[in-house]
């Protein structure tokens, strides 16, 4: 009788293979040697295995603009502040919650005045400038606050992470550029152009 040998196999998470074959061996009839036509050493497939995550980019954030830019955004905040409680601290969060609200660094932000409402105790128009680099980045920053209902939700969202109150008005971001003409002995800034809103003129 002839016997036929069937070389093992020793298996793993990640490879299935055959063992090293033994010498040939010897029946009483004849040698058979092992069968290699079915070695199979390749890593074995894990179709379970969980895509790999996938990654947003971050968004782009606006340059550190000069303090002299000729390129900014304006516009006007009424918060829920007498002028004395508008300490500098709530100030510096302020200018955090804008700059944050408008993807620009707080170095660009500017606050050009607080005036105490008057027919509305409690209350101050802050005046606020968003500078930047270029007209492209003045667009940016305009386009990135938005108007109406989404700016203030925008402007009252980064308000409330700063542990601010939410506003109570903002007027439309206003895109302007200055001029500062070589001609005058003062080089008194003119402006040359205003655009997206009147000034004053509320958004909402």
């Amino acid at each position: 009788m002839v016997q036929k040998l069937v070389p093992s196999i020793v298996t793993s998470d990640k490879l299935r293979c055959f063992k090293d074959p033994s010498p040939a061996q010897t029946t009483e009839k004849r040698t058979v040697a092992p069968d290699f036509s079915v070695l199979n050493c390749s890593p074995k497939t894990n179709t379970n295995a969980p895509a790999p995550p996938t990654t947003t980019p971050a968004p782009a954030v606006a340059e550190v603009a000069p303090d002299d830019s000729k390129f900014f955004v304006t516009m006007t905040v009424t918060m829920p502040f007498s002028k004395s409680d508008f300490v500098e601290d709530k100030q510096d969060k302020y200018k955090a919650a804008i700059a944050s609200a408008a993807g620009a660094p707080v170095d660009n932000v500017d606050i050009v005045s607080i005036t105490e409402k008057r027919r509305r105790a409690g209350s101050v128009d802050v005046e606020t400038k968003i500078r930047a680099k270029d007209e492209s980045g003045m667009t940016a920053l305009s386009e990135a606050l938005g108007s109406g209902d989404a700016l203030k939700t925008k402007i009252n969202s980064a308000l409330d992470a700063q542990g601010l109150p939410a506003s109570t008005g903002v007027t439309a971001p206003a895109k302007a550029v200055i001029d500062v003409s070589s001609a005058g002995a003062s080089q008194s800034p003119l402006w040359a152009l205003a655009v997206l809103a009147a000034a004053g003129a509320a958004a909402f």
